[in-house]
């Protein structure tokens, strides 16, 4: 039996990162892997991508691509967060979704998820300032606001994917720069303007 557990603060948090509405349909949604000692939640709309991995006790090992409509539909309270999910699948075409006593049923997304081990092993950064969409820079810090976590941070790559990080070292994420300047969807974002700025942004923990 394939069945594995993941906090309902990682889904709920890594969503956020996911494509809406987009042509590649295997975007809307996250990616999450699992074998008998974590499991792994992935997260990307083609210019923003996230990781987080939890230690967990599952059994069996794959992956399996859960459409963003059944994570936003799972409705839980701020103070719910803390506890796990368990997914078992029951067929080939179906999982089970169990979470403080409710239960879902979905088909997961038949399709490809990107390689994205490829992207983040090609990250080093350089600390060359850049352009930044500062919509995704506010959607990350609402993923760290619900995974728990604090201190967001860009480490500048130039004219490459920057990396974000925070005060838990089990996620990493990676920002694509834009070619757009100073004005309402792009941030020159360097040391001196960034840091004090992300300070003072406050989200709230999207449910």
């Amino acid at each position: 039996m394939q069945q594995f557990s993941i906090k309902l603060s990682t889904l709920k948090g890594l969503v956020i990162l996911s494509a809406k509405k987009d042509i590649r349909y295997y975007l809307q949604g996250i990616k999450l892997e699992f074998n008998s000692k974590f499991t792994r939640c992935i997260a990307t709309n083609g210019h923003i991508l996230g990781i987080n991995q939890e230690n967990q006790e599952n059994e069996g090992a794959g992956s399996v691509l859960v459409p963003r409509e059944v994570i936003d539909n799972i409705k839980v309270s701020k103070r719910d967060l803390d506890n796990v999910a368990v997914f078992t699948q029951i067929s080939e075409t179906k999982w089970s979704i169990k979470y403080i006593g409710n239960e879902v049923i979905f088909s997961p997304i038949d399709g490809t998820f990107p390689e994205y081990s490829r992207v983040v092993n090609q990250v080093k950064t350089s600390g060359e300032p850049a352009f930044y969409n500062f919509e995704y820079l506010i959607d990350f810090n609402k993923v760290v606001n619900t995974i728990g976590a604090k201190s967001l941070n860009l480490h500048y790559n130039g004219n490459s994917g920057g990396l974000i990080t925070c005060s838990n070292p089990d996620f990493i994420g990676v920002i694509m720069p834009t070619r757009q300047g100073l004005g309402s969807t792009g941030l020159l974002v360097d040391s001196q303007l960034y840091n004090p700025l992300i300070e003072v942004i406050q989200c709230e923990t999207v449910i």
